[in-house]
């Protein structure tokens, strides 16, 4: 699994390739988090329009809510609009939420529509 970060003010998007892989996962987090632009309560946009989940199974899925428990202080009440545009992946995608609600602060949303997540990102 491979990795882009953007940003923009108060936004930072990460688009993924390749086979989801929750080790590639945590750097990403760690990526995202470390750069001195980033403040607890960012919107983050996880562009997944290139991520096949098939090897992402319930137990990776749990790694990566623990993962985002683990950053649970820094994330703060963020808001990830997530882009899975594909059925298999937007059903994993599901699955994550159920995993990760009680881990953190911030709240995400599954879209199949750049341009919706977008909108709903920007929302107040």
């Amino acid at each position: 699994m491979e990795y882009e970060i953007y940003r923009s003010e108060g936004l930072v998007e990460v688009v993924t390739h390749g086979e989801g892989d929750p080790k590639v996962f945590q750097d990403l987090l760690i990526d995202v988090l470390a750069h001195p632009d980033w403040k607890p309560g960012n919107s983050i946009l996880m562009n997944h329009t290139d991520l096949k989940g098939g090897p992402l199974d319930a137990d990776k899925l749990r790694m990566l809510a623990d993962i985002v428990n683990a950053s649970r202080d820094k994330l703060g009440s963020s808001r990830m609009a997530i882009l899975t545009p594909g059925s298999l992946e937007f059903g994993l995608g599901r699955m994550w939420q159920t995993f990760v609600e009680d881990k953190w602060d911030g709240t995400s949303d599954l879209f199949r529509s750049k341009k919706d997540a977008e909108r709903w990102l920007m929302k107040p």
